[in-house]
């Protein structure tokens, strides 16, 4: 069977919550970028999030516990992200 003849044995939504959160990690990163102290941290971050958009292309769209792994994965790293932005106001406060 063919690579695109595969069938999906679980709700294929669950690929496009990964997605999602990627595109939503993504968007942390792009917006940490646009508000670097220095143009190596801007570079860092625009890195970030290009290499972030080859991870999800990575994941095997057929393997639910790949996309549930990576979906884990992504969320984590929001977390983390929006964790220390609540430390960096609470400093500012």
């Amino acid at each position: 069977m063919a690579q695109n003849d595969r069938r999906f044995d679980y709700d294929p939504m669950i690929y496009d919550v990964m997605r999602e959160s990627a595109t939503r990690l993504g968007g942390e990163f792009i917006d940490l970028a646009n508000h670097a102290g220095t143009e190596a941290e801007r570079e860092a971050f625009i890195v970030a999030d290009r290499g972030l958009m080859n991870e999800a292309r990575q994941v095997d769209a057929h393997d639910v516990e790949a996309v549930k792994a990576m979906t884990d994965e992504f969320g984590e790293r929001l977390r983390m992200i929006e964790d220390a932005e609540k430390q960096d106001e609470r400093k500012a406060a």
